[in-house]
């Protein structure tokens, strides 16, 4: 049920609160504007996943401010524009993983490693020449070659440690060979407790099954991957994140590719990106203001959509609301 105080009138806000049955005293209530309420009535207070809250017409809350989203400002699906699958699957990331101190010390070559986004706190750091940055490395050991002394020590000393009968590596016709991973286009956070994002991947970097990979479609050019990836910081794809992520332990949301698949996006409709949109967003993000960063996602995707400041500011408002009661607020 839902219990709301402070409506009745001609109201500027309404305080809001959710109980799955008739509670004894008035519950934590949170509040909203008389817009977002009269546009739901109650999209704010929906539960994370399937939703089978409903308004007053008896359609879902979540429908209808999808369909919005789609026929009024031209969100899709990403599942639509892109695939979505984890990153690579190494079956023993102690081992194929590494720092380049790491491979210095047991002498692995540098034509053996590729760059390697190792944890999703590093995305905000994917920029122009990003692999300078990102410190990681993979192992890829090509089959079928013959290996430095030194790389094969190291393959010993991962079998003594019974890496070759794990299962993932022992599916392997040679357990240490990784079938050559393909760099994806973006990444996207798995779990993430805040604010999950794309972020464009320019120079061939890699991820292991920690990070979505993102490969776009042949026929999505580069300019609508750019709106793409600005679209992810916006208060539209930030609430279908919300909507369609599962809530864990801390706070923290989880989103398995064939939900990541649902989450909105816009890719610009033909127009051209506003000169230096996106790169002032991820300088943003770069310093950590996430809020400025969506605010001023916002803002293009409102005048490049032709929205109204009441719809963009009715899925902000959704969206800071389930957030804070995903992370306690």
């Amino acid at each position: 049920m839902r219990c709301g105080k402070g409506f009745g009138g001609r109201p500027r806000s309404v305080r809001v609160a959710y109980a799955p049955h008739i509670p004894k005293r008035l519950p934590a209530a949170m509040t909203i504007s008389a817009a977002v309420w009269d546009a739901g009535p109650w999209p704010c207070i929906i539960e994370t996943g399937p939703p089978e809250t409903v308004n007053s017409s008896g359609s879902s809350v979540v429908d209808k401010l999808t369909s919005e989203a789609r026929d009024d400002l031209g969100f899709v699906e990403l599942g639509s524009v892109a695939k979505i699958r984890i990153g690579t699957v190494t079956g023993a990331n102690s081992f194929f993983t590494m720092s380049d101190d790491d491979a210095a010390e047991h002498g692995i070559p540098a034509s053996y490693l590729r760059p390697l986004l190792r944890s999703s706190r590093e995305l905000p750091l994917l920029r122009t020449e990003s692999k300078d940055v990102v410190n990681g490395r993979m192992l890829v050991i090509p089959a079928g070659e013959s290996l430095p002394r030194r790389v094969s020590n190291y393959i010993q000393a991962g079998r003594r440690r019974g890496l070759h009968g794990r299962h993932h590596t022992k599916k392997r016709e040679k357990w240490y060979c990784i079938p050559d991973p393909v760099p994806p286009a973006a990444f996207m956070q798995y779990m993430v407790s805040d604010t999950p994002f794309l972020r464009a991947n320019p120079d061939g970097i890699l991820s292991t099954n920690n990070i979505h990979q993102i490969t776009f479609d042949a026929d999505v050019n580069e300019m609508e991957r750019a709106w793409i990836e600005l679209s992810s910081y916006s208060s539209i794809f930030q609430w279908s994140a919300e909507v369609h992520g599962r809530t864990y332990g801390g706070g923290v949301l989880k989103l398995e590719p064939g939900k990541a698949r649902k989450l909105l996006v816009y890719s610009g409709a033909g127009q051209s990106l506003p000169d230096h949109a996106l790169s002032n967003i991820l300088d943003l993000i770069e310093k950590g203001d996430k809020a400025s960063a969506v605010a001023a996602a916002d803002a293009v995707i409102q005048m490049a959509a032709g929205a109204s400041s009441e719809a963009i500011s009715a899925f902000s408002e959704c969206h800071r609301a389930l957030r804070d009661r995903r992370i306690g607020l």
